[in-house]
Formats: C-alpha cells, sequence, structure tokens
C-alpha cells in the first residue's frame, strides 16, 4: 500500500495537543482517525481523539494553561461537564 500523509492541516494542532500534554506532564493516547491516519491510511477528519490521564481538581490549572497552545473550551462550564462526563471538549484557534 502507498504512503500517504496525513492533513497538512491537522498535524499543527495534534503537534500543540502533544506538546501541551508533555509539558504540564500529563499522561495522554490519541486514537481515532487521526490515530489510524498516522499509522495507516489516512481518512477525512476534522477532530483529534484524545484521553488525558488527569484529576478533575487539576482541571481548571490545566485548561489555563491550554490557551498558550491554542486551546479552548466549546463550553462555558467545561468543569461541571467534565465531572459529569469524564470529557472536556476543546477547539483549536487554528
Amino acid at each position: 500500500m502507498p504512503q500517504v500523509d496525513p492533513p497538512k492541516d491537522i498535524l499543527p494542532v495534534l503537534s500543540a495537543l502533544a506538546e501541551w500534554f508533555n509539558l504540564q506532564k500529563v499522561p495522554y493516547a490519541i486514537f481515532g482517525g487521526v490515530a489510524i491516519g498516522l499509522i495507516a491510511q489516512p481518512r477525512e477528519t476534522q477532530d483529534i481523539d484524545a484521553v488525558a490521564w488527569i484529576d478533575l481538581v487539576d482541571l481548571p490549572v490545566l485548561l489555563k494553561s491550554a490557551t498558550d497552545f491554542g486551546f479552548i473550551s466549546r463550553l462555558v462550564d467545561p468543569q461541571s461537564f467534565a465531572e459529569n462526563t469524564r470529557m472536556v471538549l476543546l477547539t483549536h484557534t487554528e
């Protein structure tokens, strides 16, 4: 199977996410379409799925640091949403 490069517009966002998590010392994993696209045949995707292991009491500080990497919450109250769903929904400004 020929090598196909992942979409170029998602790579800077993926890089920012990795840099943010690494600098904050947050264990994480990338999964979903982007992960598959990096190791196999890329497919059209507009999001990055990630799982991060954090304590919810640390979420406000983590979210504040997210803005330094271009990430902002998609919700008005991300803390309550995370406490109820164990998910944080972010968007990147790029």
